[in-house]
């Protein structure tokens, strides 16, 4: 560009010219001389490597071939394909990956047919994750072009492998430094080629003897020479070993080092020759299954020893149970023979309390006849003590008869509707008296109510009450009130009597039992029937007492239920006139000789004409017809008094006016006689009550002569 401004040369240009059109010519001719040097130099001048592989970081030579590598001229088939895989996969390797191709894209590959670009894509993914991308698809291009890879294209393809290579070298070593267990690899020439940190920590071979290389008998030897091998010769340990890796026996054994560490080593042989061996310290594992071991030697022997204590005390819980179960046989055979027993006891002391009624009634009948006799003064004292005894005895054979009936079961309440005024009624009529012979006011507060009960129960239990209160209270009085609330009526008896300790309040309802704070006559039976009749309805008595100042008995009956009320018999009003009751014509039957004869002489002395029959047939078969037939339930022959009754009134062709005097008392035959018509009478017979209806028969003889 300097020879235009020497001027030395004749360009051909006018002086006039400009002198940028000089440089502009004189660029020219320099840019055209740089190029011929440029082209002359590239092709005279020898290429060398490093070019090559310094143009191929910057150009791609390939480009313009791999757009339009893919065409029906290509040679390529499947089975080079195969050839190339099998190479820088391996064998075994190459026939997973094929077989993974035709499963998942559902194809198959011909040996001889050409790939197709699916097929070529997957061997180069699968190539590059081994060579690396660009390595791979240089092979795959070289392939099917049938191209020689040129030098550069070898040594960048050597490098991105080497580099693949180092970096699965770095991965595999760091791996196994960091695993618990030590690793030992070594090749078919049984030269050690790999190991790992703890496998050093494991077997401190001393500094510098353990290199890539070393022949893996020296190692063995060393071990062995320490006694880490076990005892023996050294020299067949070494080949025993040795013998067993060229084999390429898999093994696995434990083996207690000179230090006290137990080491496991597994064994496996590798694919194409060499043994990678694995050694675990298992040391805190063995102790812990040795510990285990002693723990579980201990553990049998405490179980056989707790065993055995099971055993004894099972042998003498057997041995209890036997004794238990003899004792229970005994029990029950004894409970068997106690309630024989009290059976036993219960239909004698029935029996006994119905024999003796019999000549307890002849007694009452008698007593009848010295009442309604006009005698000294003195004899009259006599007689009411007499008399007061006999109904003593009485009320405490009733009450012995009553109970062992209850005992036997033989009888049960029947709950029904019934007017409670009409129960109290006769208790107050009765104990009024006495209360106002003792000085003390029997008071009363009332109101009308039905209640659902036995009737006859209720008045007993009621009874029993009433007769305590004035028995037990020596001044003051005794109230008797009624007080309904939340369906029940609460009945009440009030007294200002001894009074009963809280202490003695319990037993007060036990047989024959009599607190000691008092002087009255009583064998302490009336509590002990009221707790077995008030067991029976389901009723229970409240008692709050105070000693020396009174005490108040309380018991909660159910109101009825329905407008229903059972009529109950109310006992005829006592007469307590004398007057005569001539030409009373009365039948008494009697199996009992001693009681027609009282009976006949107490009808007698009222100036009634009476008969007395002793048998059944007897009665049956006589003359003449009653007005009045005083007739006891059991007679001869196994018959009843009720028969006897429907007999003769049957043959009358009437309803004679009939009583039916038993000892028997059974809920049942009372409404047996009450649906017959017949007047009850439980003996010893009442001679009051007996003149009333004696009374009442002869009022009624005497009204249907008026009418006459």
């Amino acid at each position: 560009m300097m020879l235009p401004l020497t001027g030395n040369i004749d360009w051909g240009i006018d002086s006039a010219q400009s002198r940028s059109e000089l440089i502009s010519y004189g660029a020219f001719i320099s840019l055209l001389a740089n190029v011929i040097g440029y082209i002359a130099g590239s092709i005279l001048s020898t290429e060398r490597l490093i070019d090559r592989i310094q143009a191929t970081a910057f150009v791609s030579p390939t480009t313009e071939l791999e757009k339009g590598f893919f065409k029906p001229k290509s040679k390529a088939t499947n089975g080079d394909f195969f050839v190339l895989l099998e190479t820088f996969l391996g064998k075994q390797k190459c026939q997973q990956v094929l077989a993974n191709f035709e499963q998942d894209y559902n194809q198959t590959l011909p040996n001889n047919a050409s790939p197709n670009r699916l097929f070529v894509d997957y061997c180069e993914r699968i190539l590059g994750g081994v060579l690396g991308g660009s390595s791979a698809r240089t092979i795959i291009n070289s392939i099917l072009v049938d191209k020689q890879i040129k030098v550069e294209e070898m040594v960048t393809y050597l490098d991105e492998t080497t580099q693949a290579i180092q970096f699965s070298q770095n991965l595999l070593f760091v791996s196994m430094d960091n695993l618990d267990q030590g690793i030992s690899v070594v090749d078919k020439d049984l030269r050690i080629v790999a190991w790992n940190k703890t496998y050093l920590s494991l077997y401190p071979y001393p500094e510098g003897m353990l290199t890539v290389g070393l022949p893996v008998e020296e190692l063995i030897r060393f071990n062995a020479e320490r006694g880490e091998c076990g005892v023996g010769d050294i020299e067949e340990l070494v080949s025993k070993r040795l013998e067993h890796l060229r084999k390429g026996t898999t093994h696995r054994f434990l083996r207690r080092r000179a230090s006290g560490r137990v080491i496991e080593m597994v064994g496996n042989p590798l694919p194409d020759g060499g043994f990678v061996t694995s050694f675990t310290d298992v040391t805190e594992h063995i102790e812990s299954q040795q510990a285990l071991k002693e723990a579980n030697i201990d553990l049998e022997k405490r179980v056989e020893a707790r065993t055995e204590e099971v055993q004894g005390v099972n042998n003498e819980l057997m041995q209890e149970i036997e004794r238990r179960n003899q004792a229970e046989k005994a029990l029950i055979s004894a409970k068997a023979e106690a309630e024989k027993a009290n059976a036993s006891k219960t239909e004698f002391l029935a029996l006994a309390s119905h024999d003796i009624l019999q000549p307890l009634n002849a007694a009452k009948l008698y007593m009848g006849i010295l009442q309604s006799t006009s005698l000294p003064q003195d004899t009259n004292q006599v007689i009411g003590k007499l008399s007061d005894s006999l109904e003593s005895t009485e009320a405490l054979i009733s009450t012995l008869l009553e109970i062992a009936r209850l005992d036997q079961g033989a009888i049960h309440p029947k709950l029904v509707d019934c007017n409670l005024q009409d129960i109290l009624a006769p208790i107050i009529a009765e104990f009024g008296v006495i209360a106002e012979s003792k000085n003390i006011r029997l008071t009363t507060y009332l109101r009308p109510f039905r209640v659902h009960s036995d009737p006859i129960y209720l008045r007993r239990i009621i009874q029993n009450f009433v007769s305590n209160a004035v028995k037990y209270t020596q001044k003051g009085r005794v109230l008797l009130s009624v007080r309904p609330r939340d369906g029940v009526v609460y009945l009440q008896v009030w007294d200002t009597g001894v009074g009963i300790p809280a202490t003695e309040q319990k037993k007060i309802f036990d047989d024959f039992y009599r607190w000691e704070n008092t002087q009255e006559p009583g064998m302490g039976l009336g509590l002990g029937l009221v707790r077995r009749m008030q067991k029976q309805l389901g009723l229970a008595t409240q008692i709050r007492s105070v000693p020396g100042k009174g005490s108040c008995f309380s018991i909660g009956i159910p109101l009825a239920q329905s407008n229903q009320i059972t009529d109950i018999a109310v006992t005829p009003t006592t007469s307590t006139q004398h007057e005569k009751l001539s030409h009373c014509y009365v039948w008494c039957i009697d199996d009992e000789k001693n009681n027609l004869i009282a009976m006949h002489t107490l009808l007698t002395h009222w100036q009634c004409d009476c008969r007395t029959f002793n048998r059944f047939s007897d009665a049956l078969e006589a003359e003449g017809e009653a007005e009045l037939l005083l007739v006891d339930y059991h007679l001869d022959d196994n018959k009843d008094g009720v028969s006897l009754i429907k007999a003769l009134r049957k043959r009358a062709g009437k309803t004679i006016p009939a009583v039916l005097i038993t000892a028997l008392r059974d809920p049942e035959l009372v409404e047996q006689c009450k649906q017959q018509n017949i007047t009850y009478m439980a003996k010893p017979a009442k001679p009051a009550k007996l003149r009333a209806l004696v009374q009442h028969i002869h009022q009624l003889r005497e009204e249907a002569n008026d009418d006459d």
